[in-house]
């Protein structure tokens, strides 16, 4: 006896196509590779440091506009040290106001700095801040304490496991910040703030701050 094949009628046959094509659309939407061009964070940072503030300048101006909350006032605070070095002073000092009103305390006090010295009441001028010409580069920071007793037995405790994952000793850093001098832990120096993002997962702890750091 031949077999019979079964087939939906017409209406269901067309309903399973229509089904099948929006499936499709959406998987290759979520899988469509992203505009790699557009501007970042880590670009304008990069373009700071070859001296390159006019695009230094457009990149954080476009991060900071299109993006919230810290990472819109980091690049604020970018985006004033950029507009400070091209020679905008006006510009500048919009952007570092903005960045002073972060929640963040240490982006504020930076922040405030800067205006400080771009007004010539502060010894230093803007680009002796977190993104100078000096060495600069970021750091994993796990944490601030009030004192430094708290920080050290915290940076004992994440040692073993930052020389596990090949980032050297947890360090305590002495740092200021609007509510006063702070020690912080930190964690492995790196080039960019990618390199640390990804070091700082593989320590397992996403909620841990990136910063820059001068220095080695």
């Amino acid at each position: 006896m031949r077999s019979r094949t079964f087939r939906l009628p017409r209406p269901h046959r067309l309903a399973v196509r229509l089904v099948g094509a929006a499936t499709l659309a959406l998987a290759t939407a979520c899988t469509s590779t992203p505009d790699r061009g557009s501007p970042t964070l880590d670009r304008a940072e990069s373009a700071y440091r070859r001296g390159d503030f006019e695009t230094a300048s457009r990149l954080a101006a476009s991060v900071e506009n299109s993006s919230q909350g810290v990472i819109s006032e980091e690049a604020a605070y970018v985006h004033g040290l950029a507009a400070a070095r091209a020679g905008r002073r006006a510009e500048a000092r919009r952007a570092f106001e903005i960045a002073a009103g972060s929640l963040d305390g240490d982006l504020a006090d930076r922040a405030r700095r800067s205006l400080a010295a771009l007004d010539g009441t502060a010894p230093s001028a803007p680009a002796s801040t977190a993104l100078g010409t000096g060495p600069v580069g970021f750091t994993v920071q796990a944490g601030a304490f009030g004192t430094e007793a708290a920080a050290r037995s915290r940076a004992a405790e994440l040692d073993a496991a930052a020389r596990r994952a090949g980032y050297g000793p947890a360090s305590v850093r002495r740092i200021g910040s609007s509510r006063g001098t702070l020690w912080a832990v930190q964690i492995g120096r790196f080039g960019d703030r990618r390199q640390a993002g990804r070091a700082r997962d593989r320590l397992g702890h996403p909620e841990w701050a990136i910063e820059a750091v001068e220095g080695p």
